[in-house]
């Protein structure tokens, strides 16, 4: 049965079939661009921002990055060596929570 069953796509279709698999591939690489770019700390000065919702794992980072004061213990904890002077946090760093009062 299989043998004489023949289907064909319209031309038109298979065209869009292979520019969706082209757009598929290069949103694949424009991912990866983006992806390593709002993942690279390297040499960042950062004592001014705040941290506590910004997604910090597979960051890289050097040892002339400069965080806020409250993170350098956390970050340091939560990365390992990548290179010489480039660190990888490899889990997100504990966040800080506000400390409640009771009045």
């Amino acid at each position: 049965m299989s043998d004489s069953f023949s289907y064909k796509l319209p031309a038109d279709t298979v065209r869009a079939c292979q520019e969706v698999l082209r757009l598929a591939g290069d949103l694949r690489l424009v991912h990866e661009a983006l992806t390593e770019i709002v993942s690279d700390f390297v040499d960042s000065d950062l004592r001014r921002t705040d941290l506590e919702w910004v997604p910090l794992e597979r960051v890289r980072w050097s040892a002339k990055t400069c965080w806020p004061v409250m993170w350098e213990e956390r970050v340091s904890r939560a990365s390992e060596p990548e290179g010489p002077g480039v660190f990888g946090i490899r889990a997100e760093p504990e966040r800080c929570s506000p400390a409640i009062t009771v009045m």
